[in-house]
Protein backbone atom coordinates (compact mmCIF):
# COMPACT_ATOMS: atom_id res chain seq x y z
CA UNK A 1 0.00 0.00 0.00
CA UNK A 2 2.97 2.42 0.78
CA UNK A 3 4.44 1.16 -2.85
CA UNK A 4 1.01 2.63 -4.41
CA UNK A 5 0.99 6.08 -2.54
CA UNK A 6 4.48 6.23 -3.06
CA UNK A 7 3.85 5.95 -6.92
CA UNK A 8 0.85 8.48 -7.14
CA UNK A 9 3.14 11.54 -5.83
CA UNK A 10 6.38 10.11 -7.66
CA UNK A 11 4.59 10.73 -11.19
CA UNK A 12 3.51 13.79 -9.84
CA UNK A 13 0.02 12.95 -8.40
CA UNK A 14 -1.06 13.90 -4.97
CA UNK A 15 -0.18 13.21 -1.15
CA UNK A 16 -2.32 10.11 -0.07
CA UNK A 17 -2.55 9.75 3.77
CA UNK A 18 -0.83 6.55 4.74
CA UNK A 19 -0.44 5.08 8.24
CA UNK A 20 0.97 1.26 8.88
CA UNK A 21 -0.96 -1.10 10.40
CA UNK A 22 -2.20 -3.35 8.14
CA UNK A 23 -2.20 -7.40 8.92
CA UNK A 24 -0.79 -9.83 6.35
CA UNK A 25 -3.36 -12.78 6.01
CA UNK A 26 -1.98 -16.11 5.03
CA UNK A 27 -3.34 -17.66 1.62
CA UNK A 28 -5.98 -19.59 3.04
CA UNK A 29 -7.85 -16.43 4.06
CA UNK A 30 -7.97 -15.30 0.18
CA UNK A 31 -10.96 -14.05 -1.26
CA UNK A 32 -12.84 -16.10 -3.65
CA UNK A 33 -11.74 -14.41 -7.58
CA UNK A 34 -14.17 -12.04 -9.18
CA UNK A 35 -14.53 -9.78 -6.88
CA UNK A 36 -12.33 -6.92 -8.58
CA UNK A 37 -14.47 -4.75 -11.21
CA UNK A 38 -14.25 -5.98 -14.87
CA UNK A 39 -13.07 -4.21 -18.05
CA UNK A 40 -16.39 -5.06 -19.58
CA UNK A 41 -18.36 -3.08 -16.67
CA UNK A 42 -20.98 -1.46 -17.76
CA UNK A 43 -22.50 1.52 -15.51
CA UNK A 44 -24.76 -1.21 -13.25
CA UNK A 45 -21.65 -3.84 -12.57
CA UNK A 46 -19.55 -0.96 -11.91
CA UNK A 47 -21.99 0.19 -9.12
CA UNK A 48 -22.65 -2.93 -7.50
CA UNK A 49 -18.92 -3.67 -7.41
CA UNK A 50 -17.77 -0.83 -6.17
CA UNK A 51 -21.42 -0.34 -3.45
CA UNK A 52 -19.75 -3.82 -2.33
CA UNK A 53 -16.81 -2.07 -0.94
CA UNK A 54 -18.58 1.09 0.73
CA UNK A 55 -17.86 3.34 -2.14
CA UNK A 56 -20.02 6.01 -3.78
CA UNK A 57 -20.51 7.42 -7.38
CA UNK A 58 -18.06 10.06 -7.15
CA UNK A 59 -15.35 7.60 -5.53
CA UNK A 60 -15.86 5.29 -8.62
CA UNK A 61 -14.94 7.94 -11.12
CA UNK A 62 -12.19 9.38 -9.01
CA UNK A 63 -10.60 6.04 -8.73
CA UNK A 64 -10.90 5.08 -12.61
CA UNK A 65 -8.75 8.41 -13.04
CA UNK A 66 -6.05 5.42 -12.06
CA UNK A 67 -6.10 4.99 -15.83
CA UNK A 68 -4.21 7.94 -16.56
CA UNK A 69 -1.23 5.85 -15.71
CA UNK A 70 -0.23 2.45 -17.06
CA UNK A 71 -1.38 0.55 -20.29
CA UNK A 72 -3.32 -2.31 -20.54
CA UNK A 73 -1.63 -5.59 -22.39
CA UNK A 74 -3.30 -8.30 -24.46
CA UNK A 75 -1.83 -11.38 -22.68
CA UNK A 76 -3.37 -9.83 -19.20
CA UNK A 77 -6.43 -8.35 -20.08
CA UNK A 78 -7.31 -8.94 -23.84
CA UNK A 79 -6.58 -5.39 -24.44
CA UNK A 80 -3.64 -3.81 -25.80
CA UNK A 81 -2.61 0.07 -25.11
CA UNK A 82 -2.38 2.93 -22.93
CA UNK A 83 -5.02 5.42 -21.88
CA UNK A 84 -3.01 8.39 -22.01
CA UNK A 85 -0.37 10.22 -24.14
CA UNK A 86 1.80 10.19 -21.19
CA UNK A 87 1.45 6.74 -18.98
CA UNK A 88 4.20 7.83 -16.47
CA UNK A 89 2.55 11.19 -15.45
CA UNK A 90 -0.46 11.16 -12.54
CA UNK A 91 -2.60 14.06 -14.02
CA UNK A 92 -6.33 14.11 -15.05
CA UNK A 93 -5.45 13.39 -18.77
CA UNK A 94 -7.34 10.14 -18.31
CA UNK A 95 -10.80 12.28 -18.44
CA UNK A 96 -9.77 14.27 -21.37
CA UNK A 97 -8.81 12.22 -23.44
CA UNK A 98 -11.88 9.56 -22.31
CA UNK A 99 -13.73 12.86 -23.69
CA UNK A 100 -12.22 13.36 -26.82
CA UNK A 101 -12.60 9.50 -27.55
CA UNK A 102 -16.24 10.19 -27.51
CA UNK A 103 -15.98 12.57 -30.08
CA UNK A 104 -14.57 10.27 -31.92
CA UNK A 105 -10.67 11.24 -31.75
CA UNK A 106 -9.19 8.30 -30.25
CA UNK A 107 -4.81 8.40 -30.77
CA UNK A 108 -3.62 5.61 -32.53
CA UNK A 109 -2.49 2.71 -30.20
CA UNK A 110 -5.11 4.37 -27.03
CA UNK A 111 -7.18 2.00 -25.54
CA UNK A 112 -10.28 2.78 -23.53
CA UNK A 113 -12.05 -0.29 -22.05
CA UNK A 114 -15.84 -0.69 -21.76
CA UNK A 115 -15.84 -0.09 -17.85
CA UNK A 116 -13.91 3.34 -19.05
CA UNK A 117 -16.63 4.13 -21.62
CA UNK A 118 -19.53 2.96 -19.34
CA UNK A 119 -18.17 6.42 -17.19
CA UNK A 120 -19.88 8.51 -20.33
CA UNK A 121 -23.00 6.01 -20.46
CA UNK A 122 -24.14 7.45 -17.18
CA UNK A 123 -25.23 10.97 -16.74
CA UNK A 124 -23.78 11.04 -12.73
CA UNK A 125 -20.88 9.44 -14.11
CA UNK A 126 -20.80 11.88 -16.95
CA UNK A 127 -20.90 15.07 -14.47
CA UNK A 128 -17.89 13.76 -12.78
CA UNK A 129 -15.79 12.71 -15.64
CA UNK A 130 -16.61 16.49 -17.18
CA UNK A 131 -15.35 17.97 -13.45
CA UNK A 132 -12.45 16.22 -13.15
CA UNK A 133 -11.52 16.99 -16.95
CA UNK A 134 -11.69 20.75 -16.69
CA UNK A 135 -10.32 20.91 -12.40
CA UNK A 136 -7.23 18.52 -11.73
CA UNK A 137 -7.64 19.85 -8.04
CA UNK A 138 -10.82 18.43 -7.40
CA UNK A 139 -9.48 14.88 -9.19
CA UNK A 140 -6.80 14.95 -7.14
CA UNK A 141 -8.59 15.66 -4.04
CA UNK A 142 -10.71 13.09 -4.77
CA UNK A 143 -8.72 10.33 -5.58
CA UNK A 144 -6.03 11.16 -2.62
CA UNK A 145 -9.61 10.47 -0.64
CA UNK A 146 -10.68 7.91 -1.93
CA UNK A 147 -7.41 5.71 -2.16
CA UNK A 148 -6.78 6.62 1.33
CA UNK A 149 -10.24 4.87 2.17
CA UNK A 150 -9.51 1.94 -0.19
CA UNK A 151 -5.88 1.12 1.84
CA UNK A 152 -8.03 1.40 5.24
CA UNK A 153 -10.24 -1.40 3.69
CA UNK A 154 -10.15 -4.25 6.76
CA UNK A 155 -7.56 -2.47 8.63
CA UNK A 156 -8.67 -2.05 12.63
CA UNK A 157 -7.72 1.25 14.44
CA UNK A 158 -8.44 1.95 17.82
CA UNK A 159 -8.76 5.33 17.47
CA UNK A 160 -12.48 6.41 16.78
CA UNK A 161 -13.30 7.89 13.25
CA UNK A 162 -14.56 11.24 12.54
CA UNK A 163 -18.32 11.02 12.37
CA UNK A 164 -19.09 10.74 8.80
CA UNK A 165 -21.61 13.70 7.48
CA UNK A 166 -24.90 12.64 6.65
CA UNK A 167 -25.94 12.34 2.92
CA UNK A 168 -28.75 12.01 2.73
CA UNK A 169 -32.09 14.52 3.56
CA UNK A 170 -33.78 13.50 6.82
CA UNK A 171 -35.99 15.39 8.82
CA UNK A 172 -37.68 13.72 11.73
CA UNK A 173 -40.46 14.85 13.84
CA UNK A 174 -37.60 15.54 17.17
CA UNK A 175 -34.54 17.61 16.81
CA UNK A 176 -31.65 14.55 16.00
CA UNK A 177 -28.74 14.90 18.82
CA UNK A 178 -25.75 16.98 18.27
CA UNK A 179 -23.95 15.12 21.31
CA UNK A 180 -23.65 19.00 23.00
CA UNK A 181 -23.43 19.93 25.85
CA UNK A 182 -27.00 19.98 27.47
CA UNK A 183 -27.40 24.03 27.63
CA UNK A 184 -26.49 23.69 23.84
CA UNK A 185 -28.87 20.41 23.06
CA UNK A 186 -31.32 23.28 24.58
CA UNK A 187 -30.86 25.29 22.38
CA UNK A 188 -30.59 23.37 19.43
CA UNK A 189 -33.74 22.22 20.53
CA UNK A 190 -35.07 25.27 20.31
CA UNK A 191 -34.07 26.57 17.11
CA UNK A 192 -35.23 23.14 15.50
CA UNK A 193 -39.03 24.18 16.85
CA UNK A 194 -38.79 27.62 15.93
CA UNK A 195 -37.31 26.72 11.85
CA UNK A 196 -39.99 24.29 11.68
CA UNK A 197 -42.83 26.92 13.04
CA UNK A 198 -41.76 30.36 12.04
CA UNK A 199 -40.09 28.47 8.30
CA UNK A 200 -37.19 30.89 9.10
CA UNK A 201 -34.27 28.56 7.92
CA UNK A 202 -33.66 30.77 5.21
CA UNK A 203 -32.79 34.03 6.99
CA UNK A 204 -30.81 32.22 9.86
CA UNK A 205 -28.74 30.78 7.51
CA UNK A 206 -28.33 34.14 5.81
CA UNK A 207 -27.20 35.75 9.13
CA UNK A 208 -24.83 33.28 9.60
CA UNK A 209 -23.05 33.52 6.12
CA UNK A 210 -23.00 37.31 6.30
CA UNK A 211 -21.11 37.42 9.56
CA UNK A 212 -18.71 34.74 9.20
CA UNK A 213 -18.78 35.45 5.02
CA UNK A 214 -15.98 38.59 6.27
CA UNK A 215 -13.14 36.75 6.89
CA UNK A 216 -9.96 37.18 5.66
CA UNK A 217 -7.65 34.29 5.80
CA UNK A 218 -4.63 36.48 5.23
CA UNK A 219 -5.07 39.17 8.05
CA UNK A 220 -7.25 36.63 10.43
CA UNK A 221 -9.74 39.48 10.64
CA UNK A 222 -13.41 39.32 10.05
CA UNK A 223 -15.23 36.05 10.79
CA UNK A 224 -17.96 35.06 12.73
CA UNK A 225 -17.90 36.66 15.58
CA UNK A 226 -21.48 38.43 15.75
CA UNK A 227 -20.38 41.84 15.63
CA UNK A 228 -23.71 43.18 14.13
CA UNK A 229 -25.51 41.99 17.19
CA UNK A 230 -26.30 45.29 18.78
CA UNK A 231 -27.90 46.52 15.48
CA UNK A 232 -24.37 48.78 14.67
CA UNK A 233 -20.95 48.24 13.41
CA UNK A 234 -21.70 45.52 10.10
CA UNK A 235 -25.37 45.77 10.96
CA UNK A 236 -25.37 48.71 9.35
CA UNK A 237 -23.85 47.57 6.05
CA UNK A 238 -26.10 48.22 2.93
CA UNK A 239 -25.27 43.79 2.16
CA UNK A 240 -26.78 43.32 5.68
CA UNK A 241 -29.99 44.89 5.31
CA UNK A 242 -33.14 42.78 7.04
CA UNK A 243 -30.95 40.92 8.97
CA UNK A 244 -32.67 42.65 12.02
CA UNK A 245 -35.83 40.43 11.72
CA UNK A 246 -33.14 37.30 12.07
CA UNK A 247 -31.34 38.95 15.07
CA UNK A 248 -34.76 39.46 16.60
CA UNK A 249 -36.08 36.16 16.09
CA UNK A 250 -33.12 33.93 17.85
CA UNK A 251 -32.61 37.26 20.84
CA UNK A 252 -35.00 35.57 22.78
CA UNK A 253 -32.65 32.00 23.34
CA UNK A 254 -29.59 34.26 23.04
CA UNK A 255 -31.18 35.92 26.21
CA UNK A 256 -32.41 33.16 27.92
CA UNK A 257 -28.71 31.22 28.04
CA UNK A 258 -26.66 34.57 28.19
CA UNK A 259 -23.30 33.51 29.77
CA UNK A 260 -23.67 30.02 28.79
CA UNK A 261 -24.21 30.47 25.00
CA UNK A 262 -22.31 32.97 22.84
CA UNK A 263 -24.26 34.75 20.64
CA UNK A 264 -22.12 33.98 17.21
CA UNK A 265 -22.31 30.13 18.64
CA UNK A 266 -25.76 30.61 18.15
CA UNK A 267 -25.91 32.36 15.40
CA UNK A 268 -23.74 29.51 13.50
CA UNK A 269 -26.13 26.37 15.26
CA UNK A 270 -29.09 27.84 13.98
CA UNK A 271 -27.43 28.14 10.38
CA UNK A 272 -26.79 24.41 10.34
CA UNK A 273 -29.81 23.37 12.02
CA UNK A 274 -31.70 25.38 10.04
CA UNK A 275 -29.66 22.82 6.58
CA UNK A 276 -30.73 19.99 8.48
CA UNK A 277 -34.33 20.88 9.29
CA UNK A 278 -34.93 21.86 5.88
CA UNK A 279 -33.77 18.25 4.50
CA UNK A 280 -30.04 19.20 4.13
CA UNK A 281 -27.26 17.56 5.05
CA UNK A 282 -25.91 17.37 8.85
CA UNK A 283 -23.26 19.88 9.17
CA UNK A 284 -20.21 19.41 11.85
CA UNK A 285 -20.53 21.95 14.45
CA UNK A 286 -18.92 22.67 17.61
CA UNK A 287 -19.12 25.69 19.97
CA UNK A 288 -16.01 28.21 21.06
CA UNK A 289 -16.29 31.41 19.04
CA UNK A 290 -15.37 34.81 20.49
CA UNK A 291 -17.96 37.46 20.53
CA UNK A 292 -17.10 40.80 19.45
CA UNK A 293 -18.11 44.24 20.19
CA UNK A 294 -18.87 46.54 16.55
CA UNK A 295 -15.89 48.38 17.27
CA UNK A 296 -14.22 45.31 15.79
CA UNK A 297 -16.52 45.01 13.02
CA UNK A 298 -15.07 44.18 9.27
CA UNK A 299 -14.72 46.88 6.98
CA UNK A 300 -18.16 47.01 4.55
CA UNK A 301 -17.91 45.41 1.12
CA UNK A 302 -16.32 42.20 1.97
CA UNK A 303 -19.53 40.14 1.39
CA UNK A 304 -19.72 38.50 -2.72
CA UNK A 305 -22.13 41.20 -4.62
CA UNK A 306 -25.42 39.94 -6.61
CA UNK A 307 -23.91 41.45 -9.70
CA UNK A 308 -20.55 39.58 -9.15
CA UNK A 309 -18.83 37.85 -12.21
CA UNK A 310 -16.70 34.65 -11.86
CA UNK A 311 -13.57 36.93 -11.31
CA UNK A 312 -15.49 38.57 -8.25
CA UNK A 313 -16.60 35.48 -7.04
CA UNK A 314 -12.86 33.93 -7.19
CA UNK A 315 -11.14 37.22 -5.73
CA UNK A 316 -13.91 37.13 -2.79
CA UNK A 317 -14.15 33.61 -1.92
CA UNK A 318 -10.25 32.94 -2.16
CA UNK A 319 -9.73 35.62 0.60
CA UNK A 320 -11.35 33.41 2.91
CA UNK A 321 -9.50 30.68 1.80
CA UNK A 322 -12.06 28.86 -0.50
CA UNK A 323 -11.45 27.22 -3.89
CA UNK A 324 -13.51 27.08 -6.68
CA UNK A 325 -15.55 23.79 -5.35
CA UNK A 326 -16.20 25.99 -2.42
CA UNK A 327 -17.65 29.02 -4.06
CA UNK A 328 -20.18 26.71 -6.61
CA UNK A 329 -21.57 24.14 -3.64
CA UNK A 330 -21.88 27.42 -1.02
CA UNK A 331 -23.98 28.96 -3.58
CA UNK A 332 -26.34 26.27 -3.50
CA UNK A 333 -27.70 27.97 -0.45
CA UNK A 334 -30.06 29.81 -3.15
CA UNK A 335 -31.70 26.28 -3.21
CA UNK A 336 -34.03 27.94 -0.40
CA UNK A 337 -35.31 31.30 0.30
CA UNK A 338 -36.06 34.27 -1.94
CA UNK A 339 -34.49 37.67 -3.27
CA UNK A 340 -36.53 40.87 -1.80
CA UNK A 341 -36.52 44.09 -4.05
CA UNK A 342 -36.04 46.28 -1.04
CA UNK A 343 -32.85 44.72 0.10
CA UNK A 344 -31.60 43.36 -2.72
CA UNK A 345 -32.84 44.98 -5.89
CA UNK A 346 -34.27 41.58 -6.80
CA UNK A 347 -37.97 40.19 -6.28
CA UNK A 348 -38.33 36.33 -6.16
CA UNK A 349 -36.79 32.86 -5.35
CA UNK A 350 -34.71 30.59 -7.25
CA UNK A 351 -36.41 27.07 -6.86
CA UNK A 352 -40.44 26.37 -6.62
CA UNK A 353 -40.03 24.95 -2.98
CA UNK A 354 -38.02 27.69 -1.31
CA UNK A 355 -38.27 26.35 2.05
CA UNK A 356 -36.60 22.60 0.90
CA UNK A 357 -33.16 22.38 1.05
CA UNK A 358 -32.08 20.18 -2.06
CA UNK A 359 -30.24 20.59 -5.53
CA UNK A 360 -33.13 22.34 -7.14
CA UNK A 361 -30.80 25.72 -7.46
CA UNK A 362 -28.81 23.37 -9.92
CA UNK A 363 -31.54 22.18 -12.32
CA UNK A 364 -32.87 25.86 -11.94
CA UNK A 365 -29.37 26.99 -13.48
CA UNK A 366 -29.51 23.95 -15.78
CA UNK A 367 -32.87 24.57 -17.44
CA UNK A 368 -32.05 28.52 -17.78
CA UNK A 369 -28.85 27.31 -19.78
CA UNK A 370 -31.27 25.60 -22.14
CA UNK A 371 -32.75 28.56 -21.98
CA UNK A 372 -30.48 31.31 -22.92
CA UNK A 373 -29.45 32.15 -19.62
CA UNK A 374 -32.99 33.45 -18.66
CA UNK A 375 -34.69 31.77 -15.40
CA UNK A 376 -37.85 30.07 -16.11
CA UNK A 377 -41.39 32.14 -15.31
CA UNK A 378 -41.75 32.94 -11.57
CA UNK A 379 -37.93 31.68 -10.23
CA UNK A 380 -35.14 34.36 -10.14
CA UNK A 381 -31.22 34.14 -10.79
CA UNK A 382 -29.02 36.70 -10.01
CA UNK A 383 -25.85 37.82 -12.20
CA UNK A 384 -23.74 36.23 -9.61
CA UNK A 385 -25.44 32.94 -10.23
CA UNK A 386 -25.39 32.71 -14.23
CA UNK A 387 -21.46 33.71 -13.74
CA UNK A 388 -21.13 30.07 -12.96
CA UNK A 389 -22.70 28.86 -16.28
CA UNK A 390 -20.00 31.15 -17.95
CA UNK A 391 -16.73 29.36 -16.59
CA UNK A 392 -15.88 25.52 -17.40
CA UNK A 393 -14.50 24.79 -13.81
CA UNK A 394 -17.78 26.28 -11.99
CA UNK A 395 -20.32 24.60 -14.62
CA UNK A 396 -18.75 21.37 -14.88
CA UNK A 397 -19.77 21.65 -10.54
CA UNK A 398 -22.73 22.95 -11.06
CA UNK A 399 -23.79 19.93 -13.76
CA UNK A 400 -22.52 17.80 -11.64
CA UNK A 401 -24.51 18.48 -8.27
CA UNK A 402 -27.17 18.99 -10.57
CA UNK A 403 -27.10 14.90 -11.36
CA UNK A 404 -25.77 13.77 -7.84
CA UNK A 405 -27.30 15.40 -4.89
CA UNK A 406 -24.99 13.56 -2.57
CA UNK A 407 -22.18 14.78 -4.11
CA UNK A 408 -23.67 18.39 -3.78
CA UNK A 409 -24.74 17.69 0.14
CA UNK A 410 -20.90 16.65 0.61
CA UNK A 411 -19.25 19.34 -0.51
CA UNK A 412 -21.81 21.86 0.86
CA UNK A 413 -21.49 20.18 4.13
CA UNK A 414 -17.64 20.10 4.49
CA UNK A 415 -18.15 24.22 2.78
CA UNK A 416 -20.18 25.46 4.88
CA UNK A 417 -18.62 23.74 7.64
CA UNK A 418 -15.30 25.40 7.22
CA UNK A 419 -17.44 28.68 7.25
CA UNK A 420 -18.92 28.24 9.84
CA UNK A 421 -15.42 27.66 11.88
CA UNK A 422 -13.23 30.92 10.35
CA UNK A 423 -10.89 32.23 12.79
CA UNK A 424 -11.15 29.56 14.85
CA UNK A 425 -8.04 26.95 15.72
CA UNK A 426 -7.34 25.06 12.28
CA UNK A 427 -9.82 21.92 11.38
CA UNK A 428 -7.98 21.20 8.63
CA UNK A 429 -6.35 17.75 9.09
CA UNK A 430 -2.60 17.31 8.31
CA UNK A 431 -1.68 14.42 5.55
CA UNK A 432 -1.12 11.46 7.85
CA UNK A 433 2.37 10.57 6.77
CA UNK A 434 4.44 7.34 7.55
CA UNK A 435 6.62 6.97 11.15
CA UNK A 436 10.43 7.48 11.09
CA UNK A 437 11.23 3.80 10.64
CA UNK A 438 9.24 4.00 6.98
CA UNK A 439 10.67 7.08 5.49
CA UNK A 440 13.86 5.06 4.42
CA UNK A 441 11.28 2.40 2.59
CA UNK A 442 9.73 5.53 0.94
CA UNK A 443 12.98 6.99 0.01
CA UNK A 444 13.88 3.59 -1.84
CA UNK A 445 10.47 3.38 -3.50
CA UNK A 446 10.68 6.81 -5.21
CA UNK A 447 13.62 5.48 -6.30
CA UNK A 448 12.34 2.44 -7.78
CA UNK A 449 9.36 4.13 -9.29
CA UNK A 450 11.85 6.42 -10.73
CA UNK A 451 14.33 4.00 -12.02
CA UNK A 452 12.62 1.29 -13.23
CA UNK A 453 8.68 3.17 -13.98
CA UNK A 454 7.21 0.94 -12.29
CA UNK A 455 4.38 3.07 -10.84
CA UNK A 456 1.69 1.90 -12.67
CA UNK A 457 2.08 -1.69 -11.65
CA UNK A 458 2.50 -1.11 -8.32
CA UNK A 459 -0.79 0.92 -7.83
CA UNK A 460 -2.58 -2.19 -9.36
CA UNK A 461 -0.91 -4.42 -7.31
CA UNK A 462 -1.93 -2.78 -4.09
CA UNK A 463 -5.73 -1.99 -5.80
CA UNK A 464 -6.21 -5.98 -6.45
CA UNK A 465 -5.12 -6.80 -3.17
CA UNK A 466 -7.67 -4.02 -1.55
CA UNK A 467 -10.23 -3.84 -4.26
CA UNK A 468 -10.97 -7.41 -2.43
CA UNK A 469 -12.97 -5.95 0.30
CA UNK A 470 -16.82 -6.63 1.31
CA UNK A 471 -17.90 -3.93 3.43
CA UNK A 472 -21.16 -5.94 4.43
CA UNK A 473 -19.02 -9.16 4.92
CA UNK A 474 -16.14 -7.28 6.18
CA UNK A 475 -13.79 -9.65 3.78
CA UNK A 476 -11.05 -9.06 1.79
CA UNK A 477 -8.89 -5.78 2.02
CA UNK A 478 -5.70 -4.48 1.93
CA UNK A 479 -3.85 -8.27 3.36
CA UNK A 480 -1.39 -9.11 0.98
CA UNK A 481 -2.86 -12.70 0.59
CA UNK A 482 -1.47 -12.87 -3.11
CA UNK A 483 2.33 -12.04 -1.62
Amino acid sequence: SLAAVVAVEAMGGPIVAWKPGRIDHPPHKQCPAGRLPAATSGPAQLRATFQRMGLADREIVALSGGHTVGRCHREISGFEGAWTTNPTVFDNSYYKELLAHAGGATKPGQVFLPSDEALLQDDVFRAHVDMYAKDQAAFFEDFAAVLHKVQEFGVVRTKAKKKKVDEVAYVPELAPSRGLSATLEAVHEWLWNTIKEKKCGPLLIRLAWSDAATYDVFTRSGGPHACMREGTGEAEHADNRGLGEARAILDPVIQRYEGKAGTADVWTLAAVTAVEAMGGPRVNWKPGRRDKPPTQAAPEGRLPKATGNCHHLRSVFSRMGLKDRDIVALSGAHTVGACHQEISGYDGAWTDQPQVFDNSYYKTLVEAEKNGGKAADGKVLLPSDLALLQDPVFRSLVHLYAADQAAWFHDFSAAFEAVCHFGMMSRTQTVARPEEEYLQCMEDLVELVEQKKCGPILIRLSWHDAGTWDAKERTGGAHACMR
